[in-house]
């Protein structure tokens, strides 16, 4: 029986959803789970976190059974809290020039 070939690729996680993270590498979007190592050392990868992660060589990225293993996260430029996001390149700020009055009720 031959042995599934495992391969190391990079990307960006996109999407964190009950501890399945989709990750964007080379136009395709991976779905993994991450290695026990990261509860142990108190890092939750977060969304934006550039890593690296394994695959099995010929799976379908669309299979629904596929899934990879994050195996790193690469090193955080910076850090937003609310929303959990980092390394993020650009932020717009978006505020009223007058303060509107605030309307509880409807008169």
């Amino acid at each position: 029986m031959a042995e599934d070939k495992v391969i190391i690729k990079e990307g960006i996680i996109s999407q964190s959803l009950s501890g399945f993270y989709s990750v964007r590498s080379e136009g395709q979007t991976y779905v993994t789970k991450p290695r026990g190592i990261f509860r142990h050392q108190q890092l939750k990868p977060l969304v934006g976190d550039h890593v690296t992660f394994e695959w099995e060589e010929g799976l379908d990225p669309k299979a629904d059974q596929a899934l990879g293993r994050l195996i790193e996260v690469l090193p955080r430029r910076n850090q937003f809290v609310r929303p959990s996001v980092v390394n993020v390149d650009d932020a717009l700020v978006v505020m009223s020039l007058v303060e509107p009055g605030l309307l509880l009720f409807p008169s």
